[in-house]
């Protein structure tokens, strides 16, 4: 079962572990503190959904594809070179799933009560 508000999910685990508000992940800002919870959240929506990079773009304050594909990209590149970053990704990359599932039961839950 597709998980309507995944992408808000994965916003929101980020924002938390960096003690931001997600609005901040949205923002245009390109200072250190917005860019890596912006492109990890962008990384794992692309990693944990099964949408398309231009339906991820609109969830990322209507950031273009190509921006996205961007990010994901230098994304997979650090994870590939700096160990702490592939560790914070993996635990974050398991919180997220771990929120997703639970919001995926709680759907099913409702839909029994029907």
């Amino acid at each position: 079962m597709h998980v309507p508000n995944s992408i808000a999910i994965i916003k929101r685990v980020v924002a938390i572990y960096f003690d931001i508000k997600v609005a901040q992940i949205d923002s245009r800002k390109r200072t250190a503190d917005a860019v890596l919870p912006r492109h990890l959240a962008i990384f794992l929506a692309n990693k944990l959904t099964n949408n398309s990079l231009n339906m991820i773009a609109r969830h990322f304050a209507g950031r273009d594809r190509s921006t996205i594909k961007n990010a994901i990209r230098r994304m997979t590149e650090r994870i590939a070179r700096e160990p702490d970053l592939r560790n914070l990704t993996e635990k974050l990359e398991s919180r997220a799933a771990q929120c997703l599932e639970e919001e995926r039961m709680m759907m099913l839950k409702r839909v029994e009560h029907l």
